[in-house]
Formats: structure tokens, C-alpha cells, sequence
């Protein structure tokens, strides 16, 4: 919004969809959504977005304890573990399976359970930049005006 030229900034209508000034629940959304794009989901190295994505060598599994992550790779009603790898490609796949499948855990809830909380607290909180870094990917490629994806970029 600073910038010297007029046509390098965005709309108030694209400023207002800027993580900073959206809700928590709508930047998870978005994150989930993210998550659930078919060249997410397979890893298409073809993908700008998903190259961009996984341009950042950090491992967003250091960020987590180990605990927590195999509890949350763990299928809820199946036991099946899914091993994640260190790209943010599969760090977006956690988040989307987490909020898809959180209710689905079995009674009665171990420790790990309480310890994560609320899905959307927990991973806003491990991860405060995501939100923001996938939001100015997206804005460089035409996934913005994907169908599921719009209401977040326009």
C-alpha cells in the first residue's frame, strides 16, 4: 500500500482481504483450503505456487514437538500414520487433515488432545507468518481467482 506507484498498489477491496486485517478464523480457512488445492495435495513440481511454497528450507516440523506431530499424523479412526514431509506443501495438508478430521479422534482424549486445544489457535500460533507468506504467493499467480480461493484474494 506504499508503494511510490499507484498501479503497484493493491485495492482497498485486496487491502481488506490482507491476513493482517482479517480474522484468525478466516486466515485458517485459508490455510485449509490452501491445503485441499489438487497441487498441493500431490506435490506437482510443475506448480509455481507449490515451488514457492517450498522455496523456504525451514523444516516446520522443528517447530513442532515430536509428540504432537506423530498424535496429529495419526489418522483418528484408522491409526494409519501419514508421514509428512518438511516442505510447507505437506505443513498446509496437516493443517487441511487436522480441521477435517479433529472431531473424528476417539473418546477418551489422550493428554496430546488437551495440549493442542483448538486446531485454529494451536497453528496460528506455531506458524504466526504462513498465513501471510501464502497470502502474497497467491496474490502473484492466478489461484486468486480460483473458485474456493477468491473469497479470501477478491
Amino acid at each position: 500500500m506504499l508503494s511510490h506507484d499507484p498501479k503497484d498498489r493493491p485495492s482497498a477491496e485486496e487491502a481488506l482481504k490482507h491476513p493482517y486485517l482479517v480474522p484468525a478464523k478466516q486466515q485458517f480457512e485459508m490455510l485449509c483450503k490452501m491445503g485441499n488445492q489438487p497441487e498441493i495435495k500431490t506435490w506437482d513440481v510443475k506448480s509455481d505456487v507449490v515451488r514457492m511454497l517450498n522455496s523456504d528450507p525451514k523444516d516446520w516440523r522443528s517447530l513442532m514437538t515430536a509428540d504432537v506431530l506423530k498424535y496429529l499424523s495419526t489418522g483418528p479412526l484408522k491409526g494409519k500414520t501419514f508421514h509428512y514431509k518438511p516442505s510447507w506443501t505437506d505443513c498446509l495438508r496437516l493443517i487441511r487433515n487436522v480441521k477435517e478430521h479433529w472431531q473424528d479422534r476417539p473418546m477418551p482424549q489422550p493428554e496430546l488432545f488437551y495440549l493442542v486445544g483448538d486446531p485454529q489457535e494451536y497453528f496460528l500460533h506455531l506458524f504466526p507468518n504462513l498465513p501471510v507468506e501464502v497470502h502474497r504467493i497467491v496474490r502473484s499467480c492466478d489461484w486468486k481467482e480460483r473458485p474456493d480461493l477468491r473469497e479470501y484474494f477478491m
